[in-house]
């Protein structure tokens, strides 16, 4: 039962226990298997939260825009410059790989990343790609993100 909880579910109204937990952030960071538009998107929408929780303390101690790294900067500045550049990398990857779960999800390899060398029109080509449908049922990456099995039983308490 534990095995096919996805994002968003709830049942009975309880958290996952520690070890779901741990496998679904884990899960975040797995270039395999397949994600549908939904988790995409919520991962696009916590990855511009997250940045942006990094790097506004540092925008706003500073006062002007300007380089990250600049002279005449605080110590405390510079930290926390240097914090939000840390934190930035693993949401980087994480979101790269769900785009490439979203990628396998229509049936397509990871090449499709290549879209972001593409000066604007490219990471713009890549979110119209990854809103389009997925392939239905099963296919080389694994099986449906959408279509969980009724487990017997389940329904009754």
């Amino acid at each position: 039962m534990a095995a096919d909880l996805r994002w968003g579910d709830v049942r009975g109204g309880t958290m996952p226990g520690g070890r779901e937990l741990w496998r679904r952030v884990r899960g975040t960071f797995s270039f395999r298997g397949r994600a549908c538009r939904r988790q995409y998107l919520e991962m696009l929408l916590w990855s511009w939260v997250i940045v942006l929780a990094a790097m506004l303390p540092a925008d706003l101690l500073r006062g002007k825009s300007g380089p990250l790294f600049g002279p005449g900067d605080s110590v405390p500045l510079t930290v926390l410059s240097a914090a939000g550049v840390i934190l930035i990398i693993p949401v980087l990857i994480a979101l790269l790989a769900t785009a490439v779960r979203r990628l396998h999800d229509q049936d397509s390899g990871a090449h499709g990343l290549f879209l972001l060398f593409l000066p604007v029109v490219g990471g713009m080509a890549l979110f119209c790609w990854l809103m389009f449908s997925g392939n239905p049922g099963e296919n080389a990456y694994g099986p449906d993100p959408r279509y969980r099995p009724r487990v017997p039983g389940a329904d009754q308490p």
